[in-house]
């Protein structure tokens, strides 16, 4: 049986430009809230 293939989002110009994941970066910046408030966010 063939598995089916991957698709990947295409790289965007800001990552091209800043080698940053805009994903990667929201959730370091979520995490640094949390920590920052001491509290648990949904």
């Amino acid at each position: 049986m063939k598995q089916p293939r991957k698709i990947y989002a295409s790289v965007t110009e800001f990552e091209r430009q800043t080698s940053y994941c805009p994903m990667y970066l929201a959730w370091r910046i979520v995490d640094e809230a949390r920590d920052y408030f001491r509290t648990p966010i949904r």
